[in-house]
């Protein structure tokens, strides 16, 4: 509970300590249309941080109980506001913006009094509140959706909006009119109904914006709003099953945890959280423009903004200059009560405020060795004894390691570091865990333009400080700011609204998107029926059954397999067919061989890419493959199977397994998913130290990382109950990071996963076994090393693998293999063999045969390159 409140019980009647007023008023909940009090009868006290003796006025101190109710008013309302026409839900919202230009001056007092920004400050925060209100209500004759041509003749497709449903709202003190509004608007403008719950020490101006949502005619149950503190209301919130969305403003500690709690609910999620924002200012700027957007930057607000410019990375040819003209400016800023307008600077918003923002004061001054340049102590005499003041501080000579150069403190603090150059002061603003916005001062276009790119946030301005966004633009940024989405602008609608695929057949008959597009397709009898596919299926589908695999072979232009060929089928391939499956041929030199002689075109899946470069057609079965991996290794270990008589999960009182995991990858992640759901103790090796840091921000520190060395993963295996091989080299053999020699000290009974075996596998000992015959023991230690380990979940496969090559088999199917691949570059690194030719070099280099490039052994086929 912030420092700031102070709860009050309904039957005490203590009177507030306030010589400003006698009388305060009380506050109570919006639930389903009515202004009701908490169930637990109980008020905190919503204090002005200028003058703690001033009790602005007391709100509901929530319950659990409180959501509860606020939840089940919006989910009564929510099919009447989503049945109402989106251009008569726009109609409300304008007649709120109308309410809120009325009551601006009110509403800009009352917010100087609970959170203590000065008044033009609050002033402009009712503004984006209006200019947010008046610009997303006009998207209820828009929410574009858009149409585009269907496959087939007489098919109609398009997309369209729909709304979420329910949606939880929690908002920050900072700007506590204009981020509820930001998240308010959009998410009603879109058809939900809504539970906000404001931050505890604002919550009259979220009070005063639900006030003129009642007024302007919006429905019982739309909008709720239940008041409380984060530790109760807060987690009720996040927690509620019935909340599809949950949309969050504040800290990123807190960030993490709502993000968690919704990841286990399988819940929505939008995060906006914290900044450490940077001001470039190079050796052409404009000094004296580049000293008044510093000073608003880092001062306004009194530095409480998450777009505050804490960090002022100056070239250090105007570095001296610089300082001493930022010092002099900070010196002239009056610190006082924001309700008096000779005020630059008001106070910081409660006490718990001004211990951390006095306590990073210390550490940089006494643990980082920076100079305190002007400012660095808290407000206490005269006019400001009641309040939380903290004179504006700077300092200079930082380095960008230093933690006020590397952390967030959300208070009139700045930090001044010289750089060599432009390149220079990149590297430093990006070398922080935050990006969200970013600014630059130069009159040189091209430098501004090379920021502009280089730059890692969602904001950027030039010859402009690093604070001021507008409702058109959208709001968010980059890395540990927030989860990828975007607040204002017309992206917003895509935190508040889901797409929804429509397709409309008016040809009167039943169409295949495959079979219609003139194409024959044939099926080997009984090929499905291992996953529950009979062949009347098939067949109804358009599809033609045939007896055996030898008229499969002779009839087709193109297999499509879940396997590479067998010896057995070598005969049965033939020039110029095209074959498209895994092939893992890295490894396999007579397959190789086979495809080249007969001059097969061979694509495999497990090579082909997408824009992003990732595997799209191994990432299905690599995650088939993780989790089986761990559901195995599970079985394998209990005693009556061969294993150490170890539960994966342990008990109360007895430790859980140790499951090591080799490769950060599709299989790894989701070996590790399983692994920690079910208890275990994991800790995951990987080369990239990069995906070792985004494993560790999936897994929120529940499991331990190492960098892979041969040291690191034999300390690691030698106390390991499990092992799972996870270990992918696209296209090529995977390498031996586990010799026999390691193996003497894993402990007896253990179990080894290789998921790795297709590709040769990355353990020494590991050689392909059956799933009729899985594991042998090597070293006391148990082997299962399964070659195609998700054919023991055929029906789950099948469905994840056709989900992802069907696109690719239509796309081939339907322009041919030269269109195909010259049109989709990430198709064309799939194709392996072609004419006689190896076109893939991992495999020519793992097989020490010669290589081909496609686009040459193309030209030597027809003539031509793609």
């Amino acid at each position: 509970m912030a420092q700031a409140k102070k709860a009050v019980s309904k039957a005490s009647a203590k009177q507030p300590r306030t010589t400003a007023r006698t009388a305060v008023k009380t506050y109570q909940n919006y639930i389903d249309g009515e202004w009701v009090n908490s169930h637990s009868g109980e008020m905190f006290e919503n204090i002005n941080p200028a003058d703690t003796r001033d009790v602005v006025g007391r709100f509901p101190l929530s319950t659990s109980d409180d959501i509860y109710a606020a939840v089940n008013a919006a989910q009564g309302a929510f099919d009447r506001w989503r049945n109402t026409p989106a251009p008569k839900r726009a109609e409300l919202l304008f007649r709120l913006g109308e309410i809120l230009v009325r009551d601006k001056e009110q509403h800009t007092a009352d917010m100087t009094r609970e959170m203590g920004k000065v008044l033009k400050e609050a002033g402009g925060d009712v503004q984006e509140a209006i200019d947010c209100t008046y610009y997303t209500a006009g998207e209820g004759r828009r929410l574009h959706g858009f149409t585009t041509p269907a496959e087939m003749r007489d098919k109609f497709a398009m997309c369209v909006r729909q709304p979420v449903g329910l949606c939880g709202l929690i908002t920050p003190w900072n700007f506590p009119m204009a981020i509820p509004s930001w998240k308010l608007i959009p998410a009603l403008i879109c058809g939900n109904t809504v539970v906000i719950k404001p931050a505890e020490d604002t919550p009259l101006s979220t009070y005063n914006l639900v006030k003129a949502c009642e007024e302007a005619g919006i429905p019982p149950g739309v909008v709720n709003m239940v008041t409380g503190f984060g530790d109760t209301v807060g987690a009720a919130l996040t927690n509620h099953p019935a909340l599809r969305l949950i949309s969050f403003t504040g800290s990123t500690e807190t960030g993490r945890i709502v993000a968690s709690a919704c990841a286990e609910r399988n819940a929505i999620c939008s995060l906006e959280m914290g900044g450490k924002n940077a001001i470039i200012v190079m050796e052409d700027a404009d000094i004296d423009l580049a000293i008044e957007g510093a000073v608003w930057g880092a001062f306004g607000t009194s530095g409480q903004r998450c777009t505050a410019s804490s960090r002022l990375i100056v070239h250090k040819k105007v570095y001296k200059q610089f300082v001493k003209k930022l010092v002099d400016a900070t010196k002239s800023l009056r610190v006082g009560n924001g309700a008096d307008a000779r005020t630059d600077v008001g106070p910081v918003i409660n006490g718990e405020a001004v211990e951390k923002i006095m306590n990073y004061i210390r550490i940089g001054r006494d643990e980082d060795g920076a100079t305190l340049a002007t400012g660095g102590k808290r407000l206490v005499r005269g006019d400001y004894a009641q309040g939380y003041f903290i004179e504006p501080t700077v300092f200079s000579d930082a380095t960008p390691d230093m933690r006020i150069a590397q952390e967030e403190i959300f208070g009139p603090v700045t930090t001044v570091i010289p750089a060599n150059s432009l390149e220079d002061a990149v590297q430093i603003a990006n070398g922080v865990r935050y990006g969200l916005s970013a600014a630059i001062y130069t009159q040189n276009v091209n430098r501004a333009f090379r920021a502009m790119n280089d730059l890692y946030t969602g904001i950027f301005y030039v010859n402009a400080s690093t604070i001021g966004a507008e409702v058109h633009l959208p709001f968010g940024g980059t890395k540990a700011t927030g989860n990828g989405h975007r607040e204002a602008g017309t992206q917003v609608l895509d935190i508040f609204s889901e797409w929804k695929s429509i397709y409309v057949d008016f040809s009167g008959k039943l169409q295949r998107a495959q079979t219609d597009a003139g194409h024959e397709t044939i099926v080997e009898k009984s090929a499905g029926s291992g996953s529950g596919f009979e062949d009347s299926l098939y067949q109804k589908a358009g599809a033609t059954i045939l007896d055996s695999a030898d008229d499969i072979w002779a009839n087709a232009e193109m297999i499509v397999k879940v396997k590479e060929p067998i010896a057995p089928e070598y005969p049965r391939m033939r020039e110029g067919q095209l074959l498209f499956t895994y092939l893992h041929l890295a490894p396999d030199k007579e397959l190789t061989k086979q495809l080249i002689e007969r001059k097969v075109t061979g694509i495999a899946y497990e090579t082909i890419t997408d824009r992003r470069g990732t595997l799209p057609l191994l990432t299905p079965m690599s995650e088939v493959a993780g989790r089986m991996a761990i559901q195995v290794g599970a079985h394998y270990l209990e005693k009556m199977s061969g294993g150490r008589g170890i539960l994966l999960g342990g008990v109360p009182g007895v430790p859980a397994a140790r499951v090591v995991i080799i490769g950060g990858g599709v299989v790894g992640t989701n070996a590790a998913k399983m692994a920690v759901g079910m208890g275990a103790h994991v800790t995951m090796i990987d080369t990239n130290l990069d995906r070792l840091r985004e494993l560790d921000d999936i897994f929120l520190s529940k499991i331990s990382t190492l960098a892979s060395s041969a040291y690191m993963i034999q300390d690691a295996i030698s106390q390991a109950d499990l092992i799972v091989g996870a270990v992918l080299v696209p296209g090529a053999a995977a390498p031996k990071l586990i010799t026999q020699k390691m193996l003497k000290d894993v402990p007896n009974g253990a179990v080894i996963v290789d998921v790795a075996v297709d590709q040769g596998g990355c353990i020494e000992t590991t050689h392909p076994t059956t799933h009729s015959d899985p594991t042998y023991y090597v070293e006391g230690v148990l082997h299962y090393c399964v070659a195609n380990m998700p054919g023991a979940v055929p029906r789950t496969s099948t469905f994840a693998l056709t989900n992802a090559t069907l696109p690719y088999a239509v796309k081939l199917a339907n322009k041919g293999f030269h269109a195909a691949i010259g049109q989709d570059p990430g198709l064309k690194e799939g194709v392996n063999t072609f004419g006689g030719h190896c076109t893939y070099e991992a495999v020519a280099l793992a097989q020490d045969i010669p290589y081909t490039t496609l686009d040459h052994a193309l030209k030597s086929s027809t003539g031509a390159s793609v």
